[in-house]
């Protein structure tokens, strides 16, 4: 991924990052490498936003079957926007 974003800026292209954070399976250690890879990128824009899984969905169905949780959050703390 790093090599493709060093290029896409050698190029002269905008390079923007998508990520969610919080899907099952993530830890401490996978939100360290994400931060690891975000300042090592130098991305020219970034969006980020929490995993929200909706009612009826299968995660939320069967939300035991999954190493998350998840609480009432407000709609508008589960996104995160920037720019450089």
């Amino acid at each position: 991924m790093m090599q493709a974003v060093e290029d896409a800026q050698a190029a002269g292209l905008f390079v923007k990052g998508f990520f969610i954070v919080g899907l099952p399976g993530e830890n401490e250690d996978t939100l360290a490498a994400t931060d690891r890879f975000l300042e090592e990128a130098q991305l020219d824009d970034l969006d980020m936003t929490m995993f929200t899984p909706y009612p009826g969905s299968p995660i939320w169905e069967n939300r035991e079957q999954y190493d998350i949780s998840w609480g009432d959050i407000a709609t508008e703390r589960t996104y995160f926007k920037a720019s450089r």
